[in-house]
């Protein structure tokens, strides 16, 4: 079912969210900002509360469009993150998000950040689930952006090798966030999870959001 902003599914899935994390005994906050609403569930860290650790995906999606993939699947795949994360008790304190208004700019995971900065909070690492839900072993069933093989030609070239197959895990970050891919890839491996990092280099960065 579509879920645009303002829809009543959109709505249903907002209320889902926040239902399922109280559920899970997570701090439920709807985070009302100009034209949206996040939902944020916490779990205060055991001795280092000030820093925090984030998983989040975006909820809502264009009119016209199930959004099935993007990013339904995120939001399950983030939920049930929450629900085995929730078992445990840990040093930072973990926050769950689901962004609202992702489509129409990243508007809702903005409107948070500004306000965290505002705040001084501390966020050591933030994970986002952002189409998850599709793989084909198929041939030549991945197909990448015009000039994704000039910015990234490592990830291109290991795609490339496997027949440019759907069937792997793609995990892209930042430079800071570097140390965090690398982990992420040693336990795929571990797994035998087909695993493309994808370390977006400053310089990227900084013009796309010029």
């Amino acid at each position: 079912m579509e879920r645009d902003p303002g829809s009543s599914h959109w709505q249903e899935i907002q209320d889902l969210c926040a239902d399922r994390l109280t559920s899970l005994g997570f701090t439920v906050e709807r985070h009302a900002y100009a034209t949206g609403v996040n939902v944020i569930g916490v779990r205060t860290g055991t001795s280092d509360p000030d820093h925090q650790v984030m998983v989040a995906a975006h909820y809502d999606h264009i009119p016209g469009c199930a959004g099935a993939d993007d990013n339904a699947s995120g939001v399950a795949g983030l939920l049930e993150a929450a629900r085995v994360l929730s078992m445990a008790s840990y040093p930072r304190t973990l926050v769950v998000a689901c962004w609202d208004q992702e489509e129409r700019g990243l508007i809702g995971s903005r409107a948070y950040a500004a306000r965290a900065e505002a705040a001084g909070e501390i966020i050591d690492a933030h994970f986002d689930f952002e189409m998850i839900g599709y793989v084909s072993s198929e041939p030549d069933s991945q197909r990448f952006p015009a000039g994704f093989d000039v910015l990234f030609p490592d990830a291109s070239a290991e795609v490339v090798a496997n027949d440019s197959r759907a069937d792997f895990v793609a995990v892209i970050g930042d430079p800071t966030a570097e140390a965090n891919v690398d982990s992420m890839e040693s336990f795929a491996d571990r797994i035998g999870l087909p695993f493309v990092p994808i370390v977006i280099p400053v310089a990227h960065r900084l013009a796309a959001h010029r």
